[in-house]
């Protein structure tokens, strides 16, 4: 019986056919029987030597590695991540470089992995490829020279600096005396100016200036996380979570509370989930507070939302949409009915485009209402409502009660169950215009994500006219920028563009050493015309409208995120963190209209030419161009051809029977 492949390491042997299934097989499971890792297996039988199989490694994530064998101890760097941490992610921090942390892992492509490593040390880490079996030897071998350094050295307070109270000597059977307070506080520089140690005794001076320095870097989330070295707090700072403190775990249970205590939950209930809200000024700004309470390991895990009310709107001019895009959603203000949704992620920006659509509508000559749970933003000139679902007033039940109120354009915050979307479609159906966001990967996926929620297809082909999807991705400090020589695994994701540089962020003050400062959008308009509603009714694969959709025209994010680099707006790490990682991996066959995978040249099925290269420069060119972009070569468009499936001659569409063979074409 053939082993199941279950290790990337066999699954990359065997699918790039380096060793025959056979043999990757046989030694995943002397691997299994024996209790060792694969690698180690291959080395110990001889089917690689250490530099082939490094090097196989190296061709598949693209990074260097290193050989943590013959690497020193390095005590500082050991300390940023502790022994059990790295022995559950089998990472080995073996050298510091600046603000960076260098660690060595199995996988160094893994961004699931990085950024649970990047967590745990909290801070900006540089990876590098080593093997595991040596990894895990590395990893006890530093520890232990770790512990023991340690225990050499007189202990110090790990943020301030300072050494802590000596103890009393062994003999002495006095109490160890009280430890210092601040030996477990770590802030970052901005928070240490402002915290004291007695100030760790009143939990609402803490959670107080924890809001007001969360308001002053503009931080959408903030997260209280006990943990076994303490309670650690984090800001979401432009999506991304950065360190700003770590408290004693004896604080911990007074911070939890006093949070409790603002968002009028329960502090007395340390078992359930709890969520609550509240409304305060802080810092001189009016702040709205989401806040989740979650039971966890080392006690309650708390993360609130922040939405500061008295933040300036974004019209659609200021939202910067793409030329193309803008266009097109300019349907959305100009049409007077119809079912239209923006798509992406929690935190993408999804209810600020919503808002600026209905700033850029006449609000003196419209009845414009809104369903929101919560009530993000005050909007002059709409009535606003909040959603209690306790009590019965849900978006569904909601959206009936404002057709009662002669609308004519309605804004549902989420379609989240099949009667909300039923109701709906049936008000853009009978008139009005009704706009609310969705989460998808991309604005195609909406047809069949409203389908699988049990929507009839006949009215979504009848009132679903346009889908927006976006995302928001960090852009360079204007502080720090740099221009740099492009590299070539940078050519192949940018598609060989003409140009050979593109700009970064080196690192200042300004943007706390991440090189990004701010925020933009990128999108991707779904035109849903009559082709696209045809398509709809006859049930097409969600691969068929996108192919459609590209045919057309439409432009995807990918598209938009790939220009956003090349003109020198943000890099490729941040669009392939937020965007490109989420591309399809099929394609459809233009001829027979099976979806393959996104790599074949060939369609399997019907032997049809899926992608060209350009004859003159022999690089990749898109199906729809009728020149080379990189060197201008006219191109014949082979793609646009059929062939016939029993000699592979090419066929014009209009045939009945191949002209050569006089085989029946199928339609």
């Amino acid at each position: 019986m053939a082993v199941a492949l279950e290790s990337r390491l066999a699954q990359l042997l065997a699918q790039h056919q380096i060793l025959p299934i056979s043999q990757v097989e046989e030694m995943s499971q002397r691997a299994i029987d024996e209790g060792k890792e694969l690698d180690e297996i291959l080395l110990r039988h001889g089917v690689f030597t250490r530099e082939q199989l490094v090097q196989i490694l190296e061709n598949q994530t693209f990074c260097p590695s290193v050989e943590v064998g013959e690497i020193e101890p390095c005590i500082e760097a050991l300390q940023r991540i502790p022994h059990r941490a790295a022995q559950r992610h089998l990472a080995l921090p073996f050298a510091v470089d600046g603000s960076s942390l260098k660690v060595a892992v199995l996988w160094p492509d893994d961004r699931e992995l990085l950024e649970q490593i990047r967590s745990v040390a909290h801070g900006q880490i540089s990876p590098f490829l080593a093997l595991s079996f040596e990894l895990e030897a590395a990893i006890e071998d530093h520890y232990r020279a770790l512990a023991e350094a340690m225990g050499r050295l007189t202990p110090e307070a790990p943020s301030t600096g300072e050494a802590l109270p000596p103890g009393p000597a062994p003999s002495d059977p006095s109490p160890t005396p009280r430890r210092d307070r601040t030996a477990s506080l770590d802030l970052s520089p901005e928070l240490r100016r402002r915290f004291a140690p007695q100030d760790l005794d009143d939990a609402p001076r803490v959670v107080d200036r924890l809001l007001s320095e969360a308001v002053r870097l503009n931080a959408t989330d903030l997260h209280l996380q006990p943990e076994e070295d303490g309670l650690w707090c984090r800001l979401r700072i432009d999506g991304v979570l950065q360190n700003a403190a770590r408290f004693p775990l004896e604080s911990a249970a007074a911070i939890t509370s006093r949070v409790k205590i603002i968002g009028d939950m329960d502090i007395a209930e340390h078992r359930r989930p709890q969520d609550g809200r509240c409304h305060l000024e802080v810092a001189g700004r009016s702040l709205d507070l989401r806040i989740s309470v979650m039971p966890s390991q080392w006690g309650e895990r708390v993360v609130a939302r922040l939405l500061q009310q008295d933040l300036q709107l974004l019209d659609l001019e200021t939202l910067r949409l793409p030329q193309a895009v803008r266009a097109a959603y300019q349907t959305v203000i100009d049409s007077p009915q119809g079912f239209y949704l923006v798509t992406g992620p929690t935190g993408s920006g999804k209810t600020t485009t919503l808002y600026a659509t209905l700033s850029s509508l006449d609000r003196d000559r419209l009845n414009i209402s809104t369903l929101e749970d919560p009530i993000e933003y005050s909007l002059a000139g709409v009535s606003q409502m909040q959603v209690h679902e306790d009590i019965g007033f849900g978006f569904s039940s909601g959206l009936r009660a404002l057709l009662r109120q002669d609308p004519d354009v309605l804004l549902v915050g989420e379609i989240r169950d099949v009667e909300t979307l039923d109701v709906a479609c049936r008000a853009a159906l009978t008139g009005h215009k009704v706009l609310s966001t969705l989460h998808t990967n991309d604005a195609c996926q909406a047809i069949t994500r409203l389908l699988e929620m049990g929507a009839e297809p006949y009215l979504i082909s009848a009132t679903l006219r346009g889908v927006l999807a976006q995302r928001l991705v960090r852009t360079l400090c204007p502080d720090c920028r740099e221009e740099y020589e492009m590299t070539e695994i940078e050519r192949v994701v940018l598609g060989y563009p003409r140009q050979s540089t593109l700009q970064r962020g080196r690192g200042c003050s300004s943007c706390s050493g991440t090189g990004y400062r701010g925020r933009e959008g990128i999108y991707e308009y779904f035109h849903v015309d009559e082709s696209i509603h045809a398509l709809i009714q006859s049930g097409a694969s969600p691969h068929a409208i996108r192919y459609a959709a590209r045919k057309s025209g439409m432009l995807t994010l990918a598209d938009f995120a790939r220009r956003a680099v090349l003109e020198g707006r943000t890099t490729v790490a941040e669009i392939q963190r937020v965007v490109l990682s989420e591309e399809t991996k099929e394609q459809l066959c233009h001829n027979c209209k099976r979806v393959v995978d996104l790599d074949y040249k060939v369609c399997p099925h019907c032997h049809a030419l899926l992608k060209e290269e350009c004859p003159s420069c022999h690089r990749p060119v898109e199906s729809s161009w009728e020149a080379c972009a990189h060197c201008g070569e006219p191109l014949e468009q082979q793609w646009q051809k059929k062939y016939c499936r029993s000699c592979l001659a090419p066929v014009q569409p209009e045939w009945d029977r191949c002209h050569y063979c006089h085989t029946e074409l199928s339609s």
